[in-house]
Parts: C-alpha cells; structure tokens; sequence
C-alpha cells in the first residue's frame, strides 16, 4: 500500500542512520553486561576498587565505559525521594555507592568519576527530561534530570550521550516505587532520538539535531525505551496535547527503521484520573512508514501510550471534543 505523504505531515522527520558498528557495539555490551552480572554488587568496596575490579578486563575506553555503564545500571537504585525533591545530598560518587541509590545527578556524577579514573573524558549535563503529559504546558524553571557525554576521540563527532540513571529502571507513574529493570540503550544512543527524550540546559551539548529550543521540547511527546529499540525516526501528530474530534478516525503515524514483523503493538489508554486499559493496535503500512487508527467514541481528555512488546514507544494526551 502506497501510504500518501500528506498522511505522515512530518514536522519533525529524523534521518536516521543505523548501521553495522550499532549492532556490533550491542552485542559488545551485552556480553560486558554478562561479565559485570558475575561480579555482583562488589560490597564493601571504594568508587576506585570498584572502578578497577569493572574496567580491568578490558583495553578499550569504549568497553571500559560499557563496563562502568552496565555496573551502575545494574546495582544502583533511584531514591524516589531525592528525584521528586530534587535533593542535591548524597550525590557525590563515593555517598552513591555506600547508600546504593541516588538521583540522576548522583547516577550522573559516579559515572564521570569512574570513566576520570580509567582518562575517559566525561562531563556532566544538567537538562530536563519529561516524564508525564502534565508538564507539555509547563516551561520549567530547573533542570529535573543530568546525563553525561563521553569523548573518545578529538572531534564533536566523538562525542557520545550515556544516561546511567535511566538505565537502571523505570518509576510508576505516580513516582512511589521504583522497579529496577537493566536497559542497554542509554549508552551511547542514536543522538535524534535521544535528543527527543533529553534537552541540555546549556545547548552545546545538543550533540545533534532536536527540538528548537525549550518550548518546543517541551511541546513534543513524550518517547520511552521502545523509541531506541524499533529506531523511531518520525511521527505526527508532532506535538504531545493534540485534538481529535468525537467519533471520527484519529490517525497515529509513525515512522520506524528497525521494526520487527513479529512485534506486538499496542495502545495503552487513560481517560482522565481513569486506571489505564491497553488494547490492541492495528498497525498498517509498508517499508518504514505506519499508521495506528483510533475511534474516540467519548468526549474526554486520553492519555495514549503506544506500546511496542509492552514497552512504551510514544505518549500524547489528546482531548477529544465533538
């Protein structure tokens, strides 16, 4: 089916380039990840012990900082408290390790310090992430998030985004329990996608082509896990409060590079303050280019999440009116 291009009205079409060395830099790390599972949690053990017990094994900077990068995500947990209240405390490296949990700063700068203790030059980025559809009216006031960039070269081009803390797992919505779940695909990302989940405060570090400014990454939706693993490169409606009319097909287009035939696609539904239903998605299309159609049958506002194997792709809120 030839899908027509006023279909998709890409206002923010990513071109995306996957290739060989991605895959071969996966597989490399979920082979480092194997070995860092063997060490465990290395109790008892200082920032530099730690640091050394993880990178020994490996020559290169780049498996060093997918070793240090596996062993974060896999034994520091977030504190819940600290993230909502944006407490500055416990976020030195060698607080870190002895609690075991922190916010993204404290994920953030025990990373730097362990790549600074193998020369890997790492810096720290304060910025802002979203994580719900209230904040699409909201230009915040503070950065609410910090990841780092890597350098293993003397060009831009090598330089490489991590976010250890997003690594680790993920909250409940309501940012009361956090549920450690291991993730590969925060360590050096495609950089347009990442750039959709993640704004520096200081713009520099947009290592590649995003959202124009503030206001506009704010306006975007919002992307999860999925977005990486299926290589989201477009998608409309392009921004996340969007209007759809009652009882009429509403159209979700998406472009994506890597989607597998076999993947389960779903849409995750809230209406309201309304417990979330998920339901199957119809997803039609060809080469890279799909599309989800929906019906509102009820005047409401929707929180809509699609889901690709149970993992979040793309969230709006749509308010549908008659």
């Amino acid at each position: 089916m030839q899908l027509s291009k006023n279909i998709f009205l890409f206002a923010l079409t990513l071109a995306l380039q996957f290739s060989g060395t991605a895959q071969s830099n996966k597989e490399q790390l979920e082979a480092i990840d194997k070995d860092i599972i063997k060490l465990g949690k290395l109790s008892g053990m200082n920032v530099a012990n730690i640091t050394e017990t993880v990178t020994s094994p490996y020559n290169s900077k780049r498996q060093k900082a997918m070793a240090i990068y596996c062993w974060i995500g896999r034994n520091i947990s977030w504190n819940i408290k600290a993230i909502k209240s944006s407490d500055p405390k416990n976020t030195l490296p060698e607080n870190v390790v002895a609690l075991r949990t922190s916010n993204a700063l404290g994920f953030a700068n025990l990373y730097q310090e362990m790549c600074s203790q193998c020369n890997i030059r790492c810096l720290v980025v304060d910025g802002f992430v979203k994580y719900n559809t209230e904040q699409f009216d909201e230009i915040p006031e503070q950065v609410n998030a910090s990841w780092n960039v890597v350098q293993l070269g003397n060009t831009p081009s090598e330089w490489y985004y991590v976010d250890a803390f997003k690594s680790a797992g993920f909250s409940d919505s309501k940012w009361v329990t956090f549920y450690p779940e291991f993730s590969d695909v925060y360590f050096f990302p495609n950089k347009e996608i990442f750039n959709l989940e993640h704004y520096p405060d200081n713009t520099a570090w947009l290592l590649s082509r995003g959202p124009s400014g503030l206001k506009d990454f704010i306006g975007k939706p919002i992307t999860g896990r999925a977005s990486y693993e299926n290589g989201l490169a477009g998608f409309f409606p392009d921004k996340g409060k969007y209007k759809a009319k009652l009882n009429q097909k509403f159209r979700f287009s998406l472009r994506l590079q890597s989607l597998q035939e076999s993947s389960r696609v779903e849409l995750k539904m809230s209406e309201g303050n309304k417990p979330a239903q998920t339901i199957n998605a119809n997803l039609e299309g060809e080469g890279n280019d799909y599309f989800i159609d929906h019906i509102f049958k009820k005047e409401a506002e929707y929180k809509v999440t699609v889901l690709i194997n149970g993992k979040e792709l793309i969230t709006y809120l749509i308010e549908v009116e008659e």
